[in-house]
Order: C-alpha cells, then sequence, then structure tokens
C-alpha cells in the first residue's frame, strides 16, 4: 500500500472522521463566540486583545488582522515547533477571522444597541460556546492554533517553566498590547483567562472524550 493510500485509509476510519469533524465545529464555534464576546462589549480574550490592538493600528477588518496575526504566528511555529501545525492550525488562521467578519453584522441585525443585561446573556453564552468549542477542538488533536503553540514552544524550551506560567506569560504581553492600543479589556478577559479551565474539563468528561471513545470501539 502506497503512503498516500495509507494516508486516505486513516482519514476514512471513524475515530479520524469524528476528529476533523471535531475540529471544524470547534474552530466555527469559535469564531462565532468571539463575535459574540465583542457584541457584548463586556472584554474579549487575552489574543483578541492583541487582535484588537492592532486593528485600532492599522484600521483593517477584525476578521483580516485575526488572520494575519496567526499568519505571522505560523512562521515562529514552524520554524520553533512544527510538530504543533495540523489541520487546527490552518483552519484557525484561514477560518476564525472571516467567522467573525460575518457573524457580527447578524448580531448587529438580531441585538442592535444591546442593553446591559442583554449584554451579560451575551457573554454568558459567548463564553460556555468558546469553552465547548475550545474542548471539541483541543480533544480532537489535530493541531492547535499559532497563538496555543506559542505557551507549549516556550515550555518545551524552558521546561523549568510550567505550562502554565508560561500561558499566563503570553497571555499578559496580549492583554498589555491591547490596555495600551485600547482594545476591549473587561470582565470578559479576566473570565476567559482564569475561568475557561473547569468549564472545558466539563465538556471534555462530558462531551468531547465520550465522542471519540464511542468511535474507537467502532
Amino acid at each position: 500500500m502506497s503512503k498516500i493510500q495509507s494516508i486516505i485509509q486513516k482519514i476514512k476510519e471513524p475515530i479520524m472522521i469524528c476528529r476533523i469533524i471535531m475540529t471544524v465545529l470547534g474552530v466555527v464555534l469559535t469564531g462565532v463566540s468571539v463575535a459574540i464576546f465583542r457584541h457584548a462589549l463586556l472584554g474579549v480574550d487575552p489574543y483578541n486583545c492583541l487582535v484588537e490592538g492592532v486593528v485600532n493600528i492599522v484600521h483593517i477588518t477584525y476578521g483580516t488582522i485575526f488572520s494575519a496575526v496567526q499568519a505571522v504566528l505560523l512562521v515562529v511555529t514552524f520554524i520553533l515547533g512544527r510538530k504543533y501545525i495540523g489541520l487546527g492550525t490552518i483552519l484557525s488562521m484561514f477560518c476564525i477571522g472571516p467567522i467573525i467578519d460575518a457573524f457580527a453584522p447578524l448580531l448587529n441585525f438580531l441585538f442592535p444597541g444591546p442593553g446591559i443585561v442583554l449584554r451579560f446573556v451575551l457573554l454568558i453564552f459567548g463564553f460556555v460556546l468558546l469553552c465547548f468549542a475550545a474542548s471539541l477542538y483541543m480533544t480532537s488533536n489535530l493541531g492547535v492554533s499559532a497563538y496555543d503553540a506559542m505557551a507549549l514552544i516556550m515550555h518545551d524550551r524552558l521546561p523549568r517553566i510550567s505550562f502554565r506560567l508560561c500561558r499566563i506569560m503570553t497571555d499578559v504581553c496580549c492583554v498589555v498590547f491591547g490596555f495600551f492600543y485600547h482594545a476591549n479589556i473587561g470582565i470578559a478577559t479576566v473570565g476567559t483567562a482564569f475561568c475557561m479551565g473547569p468549564l472545558i474539563q466539563f465538556f471534555n468528561q462530558t462531551v468531547s472524550v465520550p465522542l471519540l471513545k464511542g468511535r474507537e470501539n467502532k
């Protein structure tokens, strides 16, 4: 069997099909959740603080800058940690930004000028959706986004520093940059930095891992 035939055969396996679907769905829902965060005007996650800061400097569409920053980080990942590159990496770079730009007008149409109560409802919904998306995307294990790879690469190069601290360092750099360039920093920024872990773990145990285990037995 040739290498190409082997790859095709592997893709046809039920567990691989499940991984691909989980990756694609996770990326799509990530884009939707970020658009909801931005519409709620109560802060965004650390990486999107960086993106908003750059947008405020160059005044190009949010989705374009999102993809451009991912592309720059992908070059770094390719040089220092190419093992983290996969389907999820490519989809994150090319799809999340356009999804954010496409979904924003729909939110403006459905919820024009939301009041404070609706903004908090959108925030909570967006946060839960983002954690669910992250669970699908991470559990599928088909590559990570270029930004997520930064902390992993740092931990690989400096093993004495815990991954958690490496991630905090990358997040803090993004938030500081966003702060100086007037990004949307708020309660959502704090929530995503400190509260995502437990909810992602909940979705891992109740949804993502059972999905994969069910396909492994087929």
